[in-house]
């Protein structure tokens, strides 16, 4: 090579290293200013939300914002399959709609319009960064081409009434009022709804999952070994039949109750079928009003104490229910999940446009695409 082109070849290499280098460290101080500023924390450059939640919800509202107008919700174990039946209420009432997620086959679902040959399923994987995957078979076969990072509020096709959004737990536990309803006296629909709030100590501070059951219909709760955690036997409510719940030991039976509409009281009506929700009868079905402050052993999973609330008390007042004390004190501000393009498909029961990147994400994104290039 020529004496000129081989000064020209290294004075171009030093300056490329040098603007490779300046822009690494300037990328550094930028990092230090936006943490210095409160943008984003360590949690959120780690992409971790402090651990894998096992469960996760989804959430239905009656505000389009997924506002303070939440009117159901439903728990899943990571990767256990769900049944969708649509259902459409002539009253516009989201509550209504929802009750077909919470239970097919009840009153109030079969009060709804409904096509009989409509049946989709879904599954719902919480990610290592803690946003929430789903899979929906209206697109399709239910592999990878067909699931969508879910991180916004979505209106649902399958309950038009609604709009929904994905929670983990740890997002439940972190910020009750994500489940506030300030207007739930104009909801008729939740006078059939009522909630088994499971927790893991005798005093109902260690949430471990939330059950709906609709009035009318017969509700079957799993019973399980009594060696089996109350937290690993959520998965046997949420989804008997569920890998989850096979992987945890499985269940041994089922108990029988039904649940009566409560319009006038804060009381849910429980009547008792086989087990012990009221009072052991000798075939008879006794009904009787519970305690919504009453912190009660479960009948049907040993390692469970329980609350049962009219769904009119649990959505005025979240933060009474949710909680658990052994995440309190590790509790941190989580990432917002959020797809990577506006052009990213939803699944055929969402409209409505994806959740923007947060301030945090974006300079996260744009820092890793210069860093990968210096």
């Amino acid at each position: 090579m020529p004496p000129a082109a081989t000064a020209a070849a290294i004075t171009s290499l030093f300056t490329t290293m040098s603007l490779r280098i300046t822009r690494v460290i300037c990328l550094q101080v930028l990092v230090h200013l936006c943490l210095q500023a409160g943008l984003f924390d360590t949690a959120v450059l780690a992409n971790t939300s402090g651990g894998k939640d096992k469960y996760l919800y989804i959430i239905y509202y009656a505000d389009s914002g997924c506002g303070p107008t939440a009117s159901g919700i439903n728990g899943f174990a990571d990767g256990d399959v769900k049944l969708l039946i649509p259902g459409n209420s002539s009253q516009g009432s989201c509550s209504m709609e929802a009750s077909c997620l919470n239970d097919c086959e009840s009153d109030m679902c079969r009060g709804l319009y409904r096509e009989s040959s409509q049946k989709f399923t879904a599954v719902a994987t919480i990610r290592d960064d803690g946003s929430v995957l789903e899979c929906d078979e209206t697109n399709g076969v239910l592999d990878q081409k067909t699931c969508n990072v879910v991180g916004g509020c979505y209106g649902s096709s399958v309950y038009p009434s609604c709009h929904f959004q994905y929670r983990t737990q740890s997002d439940i536990l972190r910020d009750p009022t994500v489940l506030q309803n300030n207007n739930t006296a104009d909801d008729e629909g939740m006078d059939g709804i009522s909630l088994l709030m499971f927790y893991s100590d005798d005093q109902c501070e260690d949430m471990e999952g939330a059950h709906p059951v609709v009035a009318g219909n017969q509700t079957r709760l799993p019973t399980v070994d009594k060696s089996m955690s109350c937290e690993d036997a959520i998965a046997c409510v949420y989804e008997p039949d569920g890998s989850n719940c096979a992987d945890s030991g499985g269940t041994t039976g089922f108990m029988k109750f039904h649940t009566e509409a409560s319009t006038n009281s804060d009381m849910p009506v429980v009547c008792e079928e086989s087990g012990s929700m009221v009072s052991e009868t000798d075939g008879a079905v006794e009904c009787a009003p519970v305690d919504p402050t009453a912190c009660l052993k479960s009948p049907a999973i040993d390692s469970c104490y329980y609350r049962h609330i009219t769904a009119k008390s649990f959505f005025s007042t979240p933060e009474k229910y949710i909680k658990n004390s052994k995440f309190a004190a590790t509790l941190t501000e989580a990432p917002t999940a959020a797809p990577s393009s506006a052009s990213d498909p939803l699944p055929v029961h969402m409209h409505g446009a994806l959740t923007t990147l947060t301030i945090a994400t974006v300079f996260i994104s744009t820092i890793a695409g210069l860093l990968s290039e210096a």
